[in-house]
């Protein structure tokens, strides 16, 4: 397998962990007043897609620091 592939897979996964914390995010907010049980469930699959992407990012050289506002 070449470098080229992995990388395009690493990018692909990026992507889909974008999408994934912004549905997540979204229902968190549906359920913030509600039902803290499922909002609850819903920011620990954002913390544990979070935990990914920082993993992925570091393989890109990207640090969370790298992200703030100046």
């Amino acid at each position: 397998m070449s470098k080229e592939h992995l990388v395009s897979e690493e990018i692909a996964r990026v992507i889909d962990l974008l999408e994934q914390i912004k549905s997540v995010s979204e229902m968190i907010e549906i359920h913030h007043e509600g039902d803290r049980f499922m909002s609850n469930q819903y920011k620990h699959r954002k913390e544990d897609f979070l935990k990914e992407l920082r993993v992925l990012l570091h393989g890109f050289a990207i640090s969370p620091n790298d992200l703030l506002a100046a």
